[in-house]
């Protein structure tokens, strides 16, 4: 990634776009409370792959030069940030990020892993966008906030905690994905130091790291 890319990564979207952006994030609690009631892999995936080419589709034309892109700019171009409304066609967007992960996740992990990885992302994300913009005063690193950080893995533990309780896991579980939500917590805070977006990240590392433990451990999760 060149350095005009990361370095726009640092301009701030105003505070409403900022909280347009994640009520718009909010609505891909969508995917983890849909497929709790399918509840089968392969379904899940049938639907979540025509989503994410549906995605990437858009997500290319928004950053190809034509008329497609000044349509789809006027459409939602206020609440991308800087790096992703540039003419690149391999640039993506945080929308196709989410989708890319929530379809890998699916795969990936059993269903009560990923409902928290997913959900982790989509909420703590959002909780610590917020928090930090409105109250983060001191930063921990980068742009990062101590408010912005602590919001993201307190909210994460009690995502965490919602879905211990109400899908019969293990109580061990939930230190488990305490363990899963930390580090999720660490790759959030230096994923742009390595050119890989946090929506992508954050719920591969949640539930990469809370599943190994459940393995580790003979734990029984479904």
């Amino acid at each position: 990634m060149d350095s005009s890319i990361t370095n726009s990564q640092h301009i701030p979207i105003s505070y409403k776009a900022e909280v347009e952006r994640k009520l718009i994030h909010l609505l891909s609690l969508l995917i983890p409370i849909i497929y709790s009631f399918v509840n089968d892999k392969w379904i899940g995936f049938s639907i979540m792959f025509p989503i994410m080419i549906f995605a990437l589709t858009v997500n290319f034309f928004t950053n190809k030069e034509g008329r497609m892109r000044e349509l789809l700019l006027g459409l939602y171009g206020d609440i991308l940030r800087e790096h992703e409304s540039k003419p690149k066609w391999y640039m993506l967007n945080g929308a196709s990020y989410v989708i890319i992960a929530a379809t890998l996740c699916l795969v990936l992990f059993p269903i009560n892993v990923f409902l928290v990885a997913f959900s982790v992302l989509v909420i703590s994300d959002t909780c610590a966008a917020l928090m930090g913009r409105r109250f983060g005063k001191k930063k921990l690193y980068d742009s990062k906030t101590i408010i912005g950080t602590v919001s993201f893995f307190l909210s994460g533990c009690f995502v965490a905690l919602f879905i211990v309780l109400t899908r019969t896991i293990e109580p061990i579980g939930l230190l488990f994905f305490v363990v899963g939500i930390f580090v999720g917590t660490i790759g959030e805070l230096f994923a742009k130091q390595i050119s890989i977006d946090d929506n992508f990240v954050v719920p591969l590392l949640t539930g990469s790291v809370s599943w190994a433990l459940f393995a580790l451990f003979s734990v029984p999760i479904y």
